[in-house]
């Protein structure tokens, strides 16, 4: 599950910028690389964090 929604946010991720990118000023690849990398492990942490909370729920 963590993995799945790190990929889907990568894809996500990387659609919104190549559209920022033609309506913005350049994004330099290094950047670009931050912005997903980050948006994808903040989405495979909270997804982790939801799976954590449940089990130590139930």
């Amino acid at each position: 599950m963590n993995c799945t929604a790190g990929f889907w946010t990568a894809v996500v991720s990387s659609l919104t910028i190549s559209v920022a990118l033609e309506l913005a000023e350049p994004l330099g690849s290094f950047d670009a690389v931050r912005v997903v990398a980050t948006s994808v492990i903040a989405a495979a942490l909270v997804s982790f964090a939801t799976l954590e909370l449940r089990a130590a729920r139930a």
